[in-house]
C-alpha cells in the first residue's frame, strides 16, 4: 500500500512538472510571438527613417544649388549694377564734354 501511494506522489510530481513545463513553454511561446511583432515593427520604423534620411540628403542637396544659383544671381546683380554706374558716370563724363564744345 505504501508502494502504491509513493507511485501516485510520484506520479502527480510528473503530472505537476509537466503541467508546469507546458505553462512556461506556453508563456515563452507567447513572449516570442510578442518579440516578432515588436520586431516587425522596429523594422518598419527602420525602413520609414531610412526613408526620411533620403528624403532629407535630398532636401539638402536642393537647397544647396538653389543657394548656388541664388549667389551666381546676385553676383550677376552686383556685377551689372557696378557696370551701370561705371556707364552712368561715362555717360556724365561725355556730356560735361559735349557741353563744353
Amino acid at each position: 500500500m505504501n508502494e502504491l501511494n509513493n507511485d501516485l506522489i510520484g506520479e502527480n510530481a510528473e503530472i505537476k512538472a509537466i503541467s508546469e513545463i507546458k505553462k512556461q513553454r506556453i508563456s515563452d511561446i507567447k513572449t516570442k510571438e510578442a518579440l516578432l511583432i515588436e520586431n516587425s515593427r522596429l523594422k518598419s520604423r527602420l525602413s520609414i527613417l531610412e526613408h526620411s534620411d533620403i528624403q532629407v540628403a535630398e532636401l539638402g542637396s536642393r537647397i544647396e544649388q538653389i543657394l548656388t544659383r541664388y549667389i551666381e544671381t546676385e553676383d550677376i546683380r552686383i556685377n551689372q549694377a557696378a557696370q551701370i554706374a561705371k556707364l552712368k558716370q561715362e555717360i556724365a563724363v561725355l556730356k560735361s564734354r559735349m557741353n563744353k564744345s
